[in-house]
């Protein structure tokens, strides 16, 4: 349970795909040309979660590669999500 002490307080971050209508990881995004390398992150802030706020376990059944059935366990809480505040 230390890992649920991080997420109160935290903001909510992501990196929605368009192409794909989910959200993928962080976004980051590594550049290549004459300058050299450069680092982009297309993370966006989406909300956050309330230092008050409710943080449970919760086991998720799932499939592997191979089709085989998987319980795995997702730490979960609540959170506030802007909306029409970042495009």
């Amino acid at each position: 349970m230390e890992m649920a002490k991080t997420l109160r307080g935290a903001p909510i971050v992501g990196y929605y795909k368009k192409d794909k209508q989910d959200f993928a990881d962080h976004g980051e995004q590594m550049i290549w040309d004459d300058e050299g390398i450069h680092f982009n992150t297309l993370t966006k802030p989406y909300g956050f979660v309330a230092p008050d706020a409710k943080v449970w376990f919760k086991d998720f059944e799932d499939f592997d590669d191979f089709g085989n059935s998987v319980i795995r366990t997702y730490l979960m809480t609540t959170g506030y999500l802007w909306t029409g505040q970042f495009e």
